[in-house]
C-alpha cells in the first residue's frame, strides 16, 4: 500500500467508524417498520373479513 493510500485510510477512518457504529440502529428502525407495516396490513385484513362476514 502506497503512503498516500495509508493517509487516505487514516483520514477517513473515523468516518468510516460513524458510519459503521449506526448500523444497528438502521436495522431497528428496519425491524421496527416492517413490524409496524405487517400489523397494519394484518388489521386491514381483519377489518375486510368482519365486513364480509
Amino acid at each position: 500500500m502506497t503512503e498516500a493510500a495509508s493517509s487516505e485510510i487514516r483520514r477517513n477512518s473515523p468516518k468510516f467508524e460513524k458510519q459503521f457504529s449506526e448500523i444497528p440502529s438502521y436495522f431497528l428502525k428496519l425491524v421496527a417498520f416492517v413490524t409496524t407495516s405487517f400489523n397494519l396490513a394484518g388489521l386491514a385484513i381483519l377489518k375486510i373479513t368482519i365486513k364480509i362476514s
